[in-house]
C-alpha cells in the first residue's frame, strides 16, 4: 500500500513537471514568436516592383479583415477592384519588417485623400496602420494640406476616429452593381489661417446672395403670374 501510494506520488510530481515544461516552452514560443513580428517597422516610398505586393495586402486584408462589415455580393466587389494594381496618381508608402512588405498607405492627387490603408493581416494590431497613417499625414503636412480626407470602410471608421478624424457623413461607393457603405472623414493638419477664414467667409457670402437672387426671381415670377391671370 505504501508502495502504491509513493507510485502515485511520484506520477502526479512527473506530470506537474512535463506541464510546467509544456507551459514555459509555450510562453517562450510566445514570446520569440512576439519578438519577431515586433521587429522594427521601416517605412518608405512605393517602388514600381512593389506593385503585386502591394495587390496582394489589400486583398488579403479586404478578405480577411472586412469580411464581418460587409455582405458577400460587397465583399466580392470590393474583392474585385483591389485585384489589380493601382494606377491613380498617388503618392505611395510601404511598410516593411525584415525586408517584407506588410503594409502600405496612399496619397491621392489632388484630391488630398487618403486612397488606401491596408496592413497585411498576420501584422494587424501591431501599430503598422499608425506608422503608416503618420507618414501620409507628414507628406501631407510637407505639401501644405490643410485638410486631409479619407472615405473610410466601415471596417477603419473606428481607426480613423481614434486617430482625430472627424466623421462628415455616410455614403456609399458605387463599385460593379452594387454599392459599398463607407464614412466620409476629415482631419485637420494644421491651424487654421486667415486666408481660409476669408475663403469661407465668401463663399458663405456667395451661397447667400445666390440664394437670395433665386427667392427674388421666384417671388417676381409668382407676382407677374398673379397679375396675368385673371
Amino acid at each position: 500500500m505504501l508502495n502504491l501510494d509513493r507510485d502515485r506520488t511520484t506520477n502526479t510530481r512527473g506530470e506537474v513537471m512535463v506541464r510546467q515544461i509544456i507551459f514555459y516552452f509555450l510562453v517562450l514560443l510566445y514570446f520569440l514568436m512576439e519578438s519577431k513580428i515586433n521587429q522594427k517597422i521601416v517605412i518608405r516610398r512605393a517602388k514600381p516592383e512593389d506593385k503585386y505586393a502591394i495587390v496582394n495586402i489589400q486583398y488579403n486584408a479586404l478578405k480577411v479583415l472586412a469580411a464581418k462589415d460587409y455582405n458577400p455580393r460587397q465583399l466580392n466587389a470590393l474583392l474585385r477592384s483591389k485585384s489589380i494594381p493601382r494606377k491613380s496618381p498617388e503618392t505611395i508608402f510601404i511598410a516593411e519588417i525584415d525586408r517584407q512588405p506588410v503594409g502600405f498607405a496612399s496619397l491621392l492627387h489632388p484630391l488630398n485623400t487618403i486612397g488606401a490603408m491596408f496592413v497585411d493581416p498576420k501584422f494587424a494590431r501591431k501599430q503598422i496602420g499608425t506608422q503608416l497613417l503618420q507618414r501620409i499625414e507628414a507628406e501631407a503636412m510637407e505639401q501644405r494640406i490643410p485638410i486631409l480626407w479619407v472615405y473610410s470602410s466601415l471596417t477603419g471608421y473606428s481607426f480613423y476616429k481614434a486617430n482625430g478624424y472627424k466623421n462628415i457623413r455616410k455614403t456609399v461607393l458605387p463599385l460593379y452593381s452594387t454599392y459599398i457603405p463607407c464614412m466620409q472623414m476629415k482631419k485637420r493638419l494644421s491651424p487654421i489661417t486667415k486666408d481660409e477664414i476669408l475663403r469661407e467667409i465668401s463663399q458663405l457670402l456667395a451661397v447667400l446672395i445666390l440664394a437670395i437672387i433665386i427667392i427674388f426671381f421666384f417671388s417676381t415670377l409668382l407676382a407677374f403670374l398673379s397679375l396675368a391671370i385673371p
